[in-house]
């Protein structure tokens, strides 16, 4: 159940890279220093909540599923939570960086937000799980022995 053949490894790595980005630093705001994706998630970007909640979900259709003919009818799944993922992403980014620009115009000072690592961590963790949502299921053939006379 918890081998790493069947494309089983890069889905668990995106899990965890999903959740190692969620912990660490998120965006800096000059006044308040760096805020992870946790801080984020509990004081305004609610929908952030959903980097977490889909990695466990991906964890749990790791264990769950044992056989290759059920990983395979998981794909599509595990592909949408990715995507799902990605969605929330940039929707967190879209929404920081559009009350940023409001609080611009409505207070007049400058306010600059930059993305941080656990930005990115979460987009890697993104692109591997779209990549191990396509390898679930299929086991990599074995190289050609070759004998030499």
């Amino acid at each position: 159940a918890y081998s790493p053949r069947f494309g089983r490894f890069l889905l668990m790595a995106a899990a965890f890279l999903w959740l190692l980005g969620f912990a660490l630093p998120f965006v800096a705001i000059p006044e308040r220093g760096g805020v992870s994706g946790f801080a984020l998630a509990s004081a305004s970007a609610v929908n952030l909540w959903m980097v977490p909640i889909l990695a466990f979900a991906v964890l749990s259709i790791l264990v769950r599923r044992r056989t290759p003919a059920t990983m395979r009818s998981a794909r599509l799944a595990v592909a949408i939570l990715a995507a799902g993922v990605g969605a929330s992403l940039g929707f967190t980014l879209y929404r920081v960086f559009n009350t940023t620009h409001l609080l611009v115009e409505r207070v007049g000072h400058t306010i600059e937000v930059v993305p941080q690592v656990g930005v990115f961590v979460i987009a890697i963790g993104v692109a591997v799980g779209l990549v191990g949502a396509l390898r679930f299921g299929v086991l990599r053939d074995a190289p050609p022995t070759y004998r030499v006379e």
